[in-house]
């Protein structure tokens, strides 16, 4: 009997998202498309082929795409990459807005996504300002969670609900940055919450990239993001 396991009633902290991002595996994975769809799946149970979750005629779950910084280690072991996204979530995040309606309708397609593979979500409550729900994890989760509800789930956490961002956060990112003689992407505190939300995603984004490109040290990186 699967484990179930609480995911979205967590709370996002862009901080922590790029440790979820940078996982290793063993090199020889193939990249897939953001337009490659999720298998449809025939009703009835799984056979299981390593760790791929897959239906009787074959369909499992795309590999996860690897990293274009290539390998990172000795042993030839390569970065993973977040599945990309859905092209319906690009479409909802296009103007850098979220609805609760494009919010909610995210979570129906990872939902549907966890139906197909036979792991369906329970405990789902999407009465509060967060969805919650439990999910039996796994290959299929990571696919259908990261395609179809991690880009929205992050964003609706980190810029339309979050309230925690306070302008010394960006006040800090921003002084870190013109510290180590690196121009920030904003250099004003903006007044509003929504407003400050954006501004610190757009420099945790910045700050993660310089230290990705080797430009911001681990303990650069540490300091500047609070």
């Amino acid at each position: 009997m699967a484990v179930l396991s609480s995911r979205s009633s967590r709370h996002v902290r862009r901080s922590s998202v790029v440790v979820a991002v940078v996982v290793l595996v063993a090199a020889g994975c193939t990249t897939t498309s953001s337009a490659d769809p999720a298998p449809t799946l025939p009703d009835g149970g799984q056979q299981q082929v390593g760790e791929l979750p897959v239906s009787s005629t074959g369909g499992a779950v795309p590999p996860r795409p690897v990293a274009s910084g290539g390998p990172v280690d000795d042993d030839g072991n390569v970065a993973f990459a977040p599945y990309p996204m859905a092209e319906s979530v690009r479409a909802a995040l296009a103007d850098d807005r979220l609805t609760r309606e494009e919010y909610e309708a995210a979570f129906g397609e990872y939902q549907a996504c966890m139906d197909r593979y036979g792991a369906p979500l329970v405990d789902v409550s999407t009465g509060g300002d967060l969805i919650h729900y439990a999910s039996p994890g796994g290959e299929a989760e990571t696919y259908c969670y990261e395609t179809f509800y991690f880009p929205a789930d992050v964003f609706w956490q980190t810029i339309e609900a979050a309230a925690d961002v306070g302008a010394d956060d960006v006040r800090l990112s921003i002084e870190c940055l013109e510290a180590a003689d690196i121009e920030p992407v904003v250099t004003v505190v903006p007044d509003g919450q929504r407003e400050r939300n954006i501004a610190h995603r757009d420099l945790y984004d910045q700050i993660t990239q310089l230290m990705l490109d080797g430009l911001l040290t681990r303990e650069q990186y540490k300091v500047c993001v609070p």
